[in-house]
């Protein structure tokens, strides 16, 4: 969430919403594992984005934002939100003209500065906080002494019984008869969010992520920022980089062979098939596939043949624009047990040549379509003028 001023309720909002995509990202890494795990593949290279240093810089001990705000409330009439924000600076950009914090997640322009304004980076973007508009103050929470004796001497004894409640939920440590130590709201907050997350991780999530196209209600009307936004405050884009650093791209062994053989034209049938075999496994073909893809992109192109000639095919792809070479590294393409993984960039070189060799067939076939057609019509008219 983020606004022209943020204060402290965004900073809350925020910090749910990284504590939420970090459980959403082991959540993803764990169903990779495990599919990957299933069809025996190697994986330990894989590394996924972590957002531990952001939750860090907000609720780490002893110097997380949150926790210098509850340190700053601790001072009493002594502390102030002004103060607070140059602690933090001192904490996070002790050097001269240092504007942005070791871990990258902290920072502040000195400008920013002299304003009481910083910034933190999410996942989804920086947000800028303003310091002095009562963070302080909404932390604490406190209720006003004039509301404490209208509490106290109620003549309800409900309204007596909802006060002291009140109070035990908002005070730790203290017996009774004695002066329990104030809970913050801040600290209210992160006992709150430890407990759903700990509730979440018991549980088999299901993510359902809800788009609103416009903001006028209107049907048939699609804003493109508007869109941008709730895809990236909504973790998606997060989660698409996360599914890109392992293998996004799946497919059956059967379905791979038959959509790449395609690639080799000029492979004979009897050093590679075109059709799978009954008596031959699917996975060892899409091996011998991948092996000799491999070995002719790193050859350079050459339509002619052995003794010069070109076919009417050859001559067609020559003419095109060609596509980018097939070289990528070999453990960028995993074979499982029923699956093909592919990373992205091998991915979209095989894609490119697929398009590149369905044009070529496509414009071959329409040149003999031509031909037949412009043969037919010489023909009628050949006969039109003997007739006459």
């Amino acid at each position: 969430e983020s606004f022209a001023v943020n204060s402290f309720e965004q900073l809350c909002i925020n910090f749910t919403n990284e504590a939420l995509q970090q459980q959403f990202n082991k959540f993803i890494f764990k169903l990779e594992q495990e599919e990957y795990e299933r069809e025996k593949i190697s994986w330990a290279f894989i590394e996924f984005p972590d957002n531990q240093d952001c939750l860090d810089t907000i609720q780490a001990k002893p110097h997380g934002i949150l926790t210098m705000l509850d340190d700053e409330c601790k001072l009493g009439q002594r502390g102030s939100d002004k103060n607070w924000a140059k602690r933090l600076n001192d904490i996070y950009l002790p050097n001269k003209n240092q504007e942005i914090s070791d871990n990258t997640r902290y920072s502040a322009t000195k400008m920013q500065q002299v304003k009481g304004q910083f910034c933190v980076r999410h996942f989804a973007g920086n947000v800028q906080y303003t310091a002095e508009t009562n963070f302080l103050e909404k932390n604490r929470d406190e209720i006003p002494l004039t509301a404490k004796s209208l509490f106290e001497e109620d003549s309800s004894d409900l309204i007596k019984e909802m006060y002291e409640v009140q109070i035990e939920d908002s005070s730790e440590g203290g017996e009774k008869g004695k002066s329990a130590k104030q809970t913050t709201v801040s600290q209210q907050f992160k006992q709150q969010l430890t407990s759903l997350i700990e509730m979440i991780e018991t549980t088999d999530p299901h993510y359902i992520r809800c788009l609103k196209p416009n903001d006028a209600a209107k049907p048939k009307l699609m804003t493109r920022k508007r869109l941008t936004e709730q895809l990236r405050y909504g973790g998606v884009l997060e989660a698409v980089r996360v599914a890109r650093m392992g293998y996004p791209v799946r497919l059956d062994h059967m379905g791979f062979f038959k959509r790449y053989r395609m690639l080799l034209p000029s492979v004979p049938d009897d050093v590679l098939s075109w059709s799978i075999e009954d008596n031959e496994e699917p996975q060892t073909l899409c091996v011998k596939l991948l092996d000799i893809l491999l070995e002719e992109g790193a050859k350079p192109t050459n339509y002619a043949n052995k003794d010069g000639t070109m076919s009417r095919a050859n001559k067609i792809r020559m003419a095109q624009r060609q596509p980018e070479p097939m070289i990528f590294p070999k453990s960028d393409v995993q074979l499982g047990l029923s699956k093909v993984f592919m990373r992205k960039g091998p991915h979209d070189k095989l894609e490119s040549h697929r398009v590149f060799h369905q044009n070529a067939s496509v414009t071959l076939i329409q040149s003999w379509m031509r031909g037949l057609q412009h043969a037919r019509r010489y023909l009628i008219k050949c006969d039109a003028a003997l007739t006459i």
